[in-house]
């Protein structure tokens, strides 16, 4: 029954055979293709997902270089800090002396002003001895000592000169242009060079006006020579001239503050003992560390760029 259907089948489908044969061919075709992009999507979807994995990773990496770049190697002590911050403090304390010392310059009282000057000048020559003590560019590197040295600097060696120039008549009205103008003209040129300091001098007029200030009114030279001496020294602010920096120029350094240490209180005699019948001589005699420091000055320049010879 079952070789009967078969041949009926055989006989009835006999044409139809090869057609159905194909059909079946055609099917498993199909099959194979969906197999195939099954598989390739399987296979995408595999390097996509692997692919985002190593992104993560690699971000990851990313981060932790970040937060590596972005760690303080070797965090300082809350006490280091504080010095650090009282350094800074200190250097300030300048600037609250020179506040002081305006009430003084526009009361017209000399001697206050010149001890409060000089305090000034005391708090600058040291505070710098203090931060490198301390490290403070290290400890508080977002914080510039130098800009704040700067500011008060311009303020103690330059605007209240210039100010006393004006208030305690250091030469006829016509004249105070000289005095004051001038000198603030030339610091502001000079403490704007980003080559105003070596490591071993100053280039150009130091801006000393404070002292060129002093000596001219307890002297009190002939106008002219006032005059004079301040257009000398307005020049040399532009000129490339290099005058020794004391703690810096290593060529006979401690003469150089041992004379100056010498140098200061005679300087200061007439302010802090004015009766005193040897004042002025005292006086007199500091310009001897005033030819010292310009003879060595010429010396020093000279032996580097005139007298050097061509290598």
């Amino acid at each position: 029954m079952q070789l009967r259907n078969r041949k009926v089948l055989g006989t009835e489908f006999g044409g139809g055979g090869s057609e159905v044969s194909g059909m079946v061919e055609d099917e498993d075709d199909s099959m194979r293709q969906v197999r195939r992009r099954a598989g390739s999507m399987e296979v995408g979807q595999s390097d996509a997902s692997e692919g985002e994995q190593g992104s993560a990773e690699a971000r990851g990496l990313g981060d932790k270089e970040n937060k590596t770049q972005g760690r303080i190697p070797a965090p300082y002590s809350a006490w280091r800090v504080f010095l650090a911050w009282m350094v800074h403090l200190y250097t300030s304390s300048g600037l609250i002396v020179d506040f002081c010392a305006i009430h003084y310059i526009i009361n017209r009282d000399f001697a206050m002003f010149c001890g409060l000057n000089w305090l000034a000048i005391i708090i600058d020559a040291t505070d710098g001895t203090a931060a490198r003590a301390v490290g403070v560019k290290k400890v508080i590197p977002t914080f510039d000592g130098a800009s704040l040295d700067n500011i008060i600097d311009f303020i103690t060696f330059s605007f209240l000169p210039s100010l006393a120039a004006m208030s305690f008549e250091l030469v006829p009205r016509p004249a105070w242009f000289i005095v004051t103008v001038l000198p603030l003209l030339a610091s502001c040129y000079q403490f704007c060079q980003t080559v105003a300091k070596t490591d071993q001098a100053f280039v150009g007029f130091p801006s000393y006006w404070n002292l060129v200030f002093f000596y001219m009114y307890l002297l009190r030279p002939p106008t002219w020579v006032i005059l004079g001496i301040y257009i000398l020294c307005t020049v040399l602010s532009f000129f490339p001239f290099h005058f020794v920096y004391p703690s810096r120029t290593s060529h006979w350094r401690r003469v150089t503050l041992f004379l100056g240490a010498i140098w200061a209180v005679m300087m200061m005699m007439p302010v802090i003992l004015p009766a005193w019948h040897f004042s002025r001589h005292m006086l007199l005699g500091s310009l001897l560390y005033v030819v010292y420091y310009t003879v060595l000055s010429v010396y020093l320049h000279g032996r580097k760029f005139w007298w050097a010879k061509p290598s």
